[in-house]
This record gives C-alpha cells, sequence and structure tokens, in this order.
C-alpha cells in the first residue's frame, strides 16, 4: 500500500465535492434572480438545464482526452472552468451572461468523473481501491448538501451576486490547494506486457 494514499483520495474526493458543490450553488439563488432580473422560471430553469446537458454530452469527449493527456491537467482545467463560469453568471443582469456562465461551467464539470476515476486507478493501491471510491461518493454528496445552505445564507446577507461570486472563489481555493499538490495527482501509465510466444 501507497502511504500517500490517503492524501491523494482527500485531494480527489475535494475536487469532486466542489462539482457537485458548484452544480447546486445556483439553484437556490432562482426566487432572487426572478425577481431582480425579471426572467421566468422556465428561463432560470434553461440556465440550469444548459449546465447539464452540456456537462452530459462532452463527457465523453472529455474521457478520450483523459485517455490521451492524463486526469491531472483535465481536472484543473476542469475546476477553473467551474470557477469561472460561476463567476461570469455573478455579474449578469440578463440571462445572456447566464447561458454563457452555465455553459463554460458544464464544460469543465464534464470532466470530473473520468478524470477523477483515472488518477484514482492509477495513484491509489488496488487493496484500497474501494475505500478510495467510496470516499469519492461521499465526497460529492456532501458538496451536494453544503451548497444551498451556503448560497441561500450568503444571498439573505449580500445579494445573490455575491452569493454566487464566493462559490466560484470556493472553487478557486481548491485549485490553489490541488495546484500546490499536484505532484500527487500524477501518474505513469504502465504499458500492458506481451504474452511471448511459445515457439
Amino acid at each position: 500500500m501507497n502511504r500517500n494514499d490517503p492524501l491523494v483520495v482527500s485531494l480527489i474526493a475535494l475536487g469532486h465535492a466542489t462539482s457537485h458543490f458548484m452544480q447546486l450553488v445556483l439553484p437556490p439563488l432562482f426566487p432572487l434572480m426572478r425577481e431582480e432580473l425579471g426572467v421566468t422560471y422556465a428561463t432560470l430553469g434553461m440556465v440550469a438545464a444548459v449546465f447539464y446537458a452540456v456537462s452530459a454530452l462532452l463527457q465523453p469527449l472529455a474521457g478520450f482526452v483523459v485517455d490521451r493527456y492524463g486526469g491531472r491537467g483535465v481536472l484543473l482545467g476542469g475546476i477553473t472552468l467551474m470557477s469561472l463560469g460561476t463567476a461570469l453568471m455573478s455579474l449578469a443582469h440578463g440571462s445572456g451572461l447566464l447561458l454563457l456562465g452555465a455553459s463554460l461551467s458544464g464544460l469543465g464539470n464534464s470532466v470530473f468523473h473520468p478524470a477523477d476515476f483515472a488518477i484514482l486507478n492509477g495513484r491509489v493501491s488496488p487493496p484500497r481501491l474501494g475505500y478510495a471510491f467510496s470516499a469519492h461518493g461521499v465526497a460529492g454528496s456532501l458538496g451536494f448538501a453544503i451548497a444551498p445552505v451556503f448560497s441561500a445564507t450568503l444571498a439573505s446577507l449580500f445579494g445573490w451576486h455575491t452569493a454566487l461570486l464566493a462559490g466560484a472563489g470556493a472553487a478557486f481555493a481548491v485549485l490553489l490547494l490541488l495546484l500546490f499538490n499536484m505532484n500527487q495527482l500524477t501518474f505513469t501509465r504502465q504499458k500492458p506486457t506481451q504474452a511471448k510466444a511459445p515457439f
């Protein structure tokens, strides 16, 4: 077993929690956004739909990119895009910037499962993979649980623009932490061995 397994699992779990956190930062703010922006709930629902559609459609492509270039850079790029997309949405005064931000954030979200699973498989000792994947799942659920409380509380105190900007800042803080520990996210892919012919 690798002594760095707990650190690697913790870093990837934190990244996954961030992905789920960023998914639910926005919806609790819809009532405030509807009132200020003068848009319908259908329009705000379209913003959420764009996020998830982009994420779903591009996830297979993200898998190919991870297979070609590795998970580390793809994961870091995903968090960067989610932070940037959410920051753009915090500046919105209409549906246009909301849709653009949701598209960028959805693109960022598409990379997490392919990148996370590749890094966990490449870095974590096989006897600990079950634990690693369970921690990964738990972290995602915790991200879902924290986000509505986070955004609703900040929005009630400072407004929805600040709540979204704070969410983007939280993702950026996780990005900095992963960059500081990026050596823990790198692995060398083993080439498959070919069986020798018996003659």
